[in-house]
């Protein structure tokens, strides 16, 4: 049986039991703090990897084989980078050019899922071919996996009807398709999925702030449910706002930037989860809290 790592729904009220300093014998003596729910349609924190892959695993990020061991570890939320083979089929690639992560040559979107089989995903020498996304998501328990949809951004650039088509397709292979989050860099393709029924957000790196506003407010226009930037953009007017327009945040961080004041953040703005490579470090923050 997988074990299940997910976080329990107690108060999470870190940050703020550290800014006020807790000297008693526990927390709980000097700090009461109310429940910070998060505005996730599930309900919970999600605490998920980039790329796809646990720190456990000896495998690249976005392979399947790392998504296998995600899967396997009891992890629940992934991020995973993907593009567009020849015959529609999604791919875990950030980019298209197969010689920046496999012992092959050439774009990856003029090769179909046959011919990238014989291509070798490189770390460490592990023998692991690129298969397609679906590979590492049929039969597993995951419950949120968001697709950062790399060939809405840079080149060659799928159309809106490729990304719904090849959203489809996946979604007719697993057994849950509602787990699946497009997010688009694009606002046209965004639409598409959402006008096809599908889940869909934005995600971007905006310069600054007002950017990270900007890229709010056009996911609420489209209909569409959440945003994905860098953590460094957000203060707590911007998740306010958010709020405020129906629109929940799904942030990235490096190692360095997950602490108690990040956290804070968070919880206060009630994201919905944290993309980051140390999914250990963000429970182990996240689970701490002074309650009654």
């Amino acid at each position: 049986m997988r074990a299940k790592r997910r976080f329990a729904t107690a108060p999470v009220v870190l940050a703020a039991c550290l800014a006020t300093g807790c000297t008693g014998s526990s927390p709980a003596d000097e700090c009461v703090f109310p429940k910070t729910p998060t505005l996730n349609p599930a309900g919970v924190f999600a605490d998920t990897l980039i790329r796809g892959r646990p720190p456990e695993s000896i495998y690249a990020g976005n392979t399947w084989a790392a998504l296998r061991d995600a899967d396997a570890l009891g992890y629940r939320w992934i991020e995973v980078d993907v593009r567009i083979s020849a015959d529609g089929v999604f791919v875990p690639a950030r980019h298209d050019s197969l010689d920046k992560f496999t012992d092959c040559a050439g774009s990856l979107a003029a090769f179909t899922v046959s011919d990238l089989a014989a291509c070798n995903n490189d770390r460490d020498g592990a023998a692991n071919p690129v298969r397609p996304l679906a590979d590492g998501l049929v039969d597993t328990s995951f419950e949120g996996v968001y697709l950062d949809l790399k060939s809405t951004s840079s080149a060659p650039v799928s159309t809106p009807d490729q990304i719904v088509a090849a959203v489809a397709t996946l979604a007719s292979e697993i057994a849950d398709p509602t787990i699946l989050v497009g997010m688009s860099y694009d606002e046209a393709a965004a639409a598409a999925l959402l006008a096809a029924g599908y889940r869909a957000g934005l995600k971007g790196y905006p310069a600054d702030t007002s950017g990270a506003l900007a890229l709010i407010d056009a996911t609420a226009a489209l209909g569409g449910e959440m945003v994905c930037v860098h953590l460094s953009l957000y203060d707590a007017a911007t998740f306010q706002h958010a709020a405020e327009v129906g629109v929940w945040n799904l942030p990235w961080a490096e190692g360095t930037e997950i602490n108690a004041d990040s956290m804070a953040l968070l919880i206060a703005g009630q994201a919905g989860g944290l993309i980051s490579g140390f999914p250990h470090e963000v429970e182990s923050l996240y689970s701490m809290s002074c309650q009654d």
